[in-house]
């Protein structure tokens, strides 16, 4: 019963996203001077009405129920259409919709929905005028393999912001004397960017140097035992769905080349990319440091400017806190998760340790002030 229930739920709010989409880009192909552009926006207004209304059917509700009358997004797309070029909105829409179908991903099993979506995508990739998205799915591959540099960035950037912000509000709470603020939160910025930086250093190439130790004995295994190592490959295949015949004939080609050998049985045996072998040191170590200090220098800057007293901890508290929720913001739309809930539960971390951190360095100062 409650499956059921959460699957109506589910239908509701995809059926109330297609209305609100549906008006959406009804009034951008009326905006539109361009016919090309204005019969692609309706093209994907109508693949939306259409999802809305198999949606309202399998619901039982009527076609108008849960209608959308007003949206923040669609007034701040509606805008944005009459100023900027029809392809950077084409783009936008384009990253705002592959969100909704990773966020929604469980109601693509069925094919009306499914032809509605991938004829939506083919109109957004049109729009976007990309040349090498407007036929086919587009990937994300160059995002996958920046993985570990995206890793580091996010996770600098945000440990950068709330440690730097804990430890100038701890200060703050501390002293009056806004140069101690300022050469403890230059030092912390320093200290925690190089530590940063060696830290995902090591991490990495660690990593990277266990991947290439598999990969060396994976090259070994082949060697000394390629009947057993072409078995174990085919056994793979078949439960991919290949049938034992077909896999066998699959894994004897495979492994008449040494290197194709070696490479399949690294992807799929180990599931790494020889290629890459977890990402690069470097590049992850760089972006630790510099997203570490771009965070960090956020809740110093007040202080480096002279301010003072309440006013500096008001302005290096608001600047951190508005820098912790884009930061959220961002790393939810990269994700294609909710963003508005990423940023604000960064907010939450962030405003809790320096609320904490200020109480302690109160506390301490006043003791050893009295």
């Amino acid at each position: 019963m409650r499956d059921a229930t959460d699957r109506t739920r589910q239908l509701i709010r995809g059926m109330r996203d297609a209305r609100r989409n549906a008006k959406l880009f009804a009034a951008l192909a009326d905006l539109q001077h361009d016919q090309l552009k204005a019969s692609l926006f309706r093209r994907i207004s109508r693949n939306e009405s259409a999802l809305a209304d198999h949606w309202s059917e399998q619901i039982r509700l009527n076609a108008k129920s849960g209608l959308q009358r007003w949206s923040f997004s669609n007034v701040l797309y509606g805008w944005s259409a009459r100023v900027l070029p029809s392809r950077i909105v084409g783009r936008s829409l384009r990253e705002r919709h592959r969100r909704w179908l990773s966020t929604n991903s469980h109601l693509l099993e069925d094919a009306t929905v499914q032809m509605a979506s991938v004829d939506t995508v083919d109109a957004l990739n049109l729009l976007s005028e990309d040349s090498d998205t407007k036929s086919g799915h587009p990937e994300q591959g160059w995002l996958a393999s920046q993985s570990g540099a995206l890793r580091a960035a996010v996770l600098g950037m945000n440990d950068g912001l709330v440690s730097n912000f804990s430890l100038t509000m701890g200060i703050a709470g501390a002293t009056d004397d806004a140069t101690i603020v300022l050469i403890a939160g230059i030092a912390g910025l320093l200290a925690g960017a190089l530590s940063m930086a060696a830290g995902e250093y090591v991490s990495v190439k660690s990593q990277s140097e266990f991947y290439a130790n598999l990969v060396r004995w994976e090259r070994v295994e082949i060697a000394l035992w390629k009947e057993q190592e072409s078995d174990e490959l085919a056994d793979l295949f078949v439960t991919k769905g290949l049938e034992p015949e077909e896999a066998k004939i699959v894994s004897d080609r495979l492994m008449s080349d040494p290197q194709v050998a070696l490479d399949t049985h690294v992807r799929e045996e180990l599931g790494i990319d020889p290629d890459t072998l977890g990402g690069s040191p470097w590049s992850a170590a760089a972006s630790s440091l510099l997203a570490f200090a771009a965070g960090a220098i956020v809740p110093v800057i007040p202080y480096a400017f002279g301010l003072v007293d309440a006013t500096a901890i008001s302005v290096s508290a608001f600047g951190s806190l508005f820098a912790l929720i884009a930061v959220g913001y961002w790393l939810g739309w990269v994700a294609r998760t909710n963003a508005l809930a990423s940023g604000l539960r960064m907010v939450l971390i962030g405003a809790g340790a320096a609320a904490i951190t200020y109480l302690l360095g109160t506390a301490v100062g006043t003791q050893l002030a009295g």
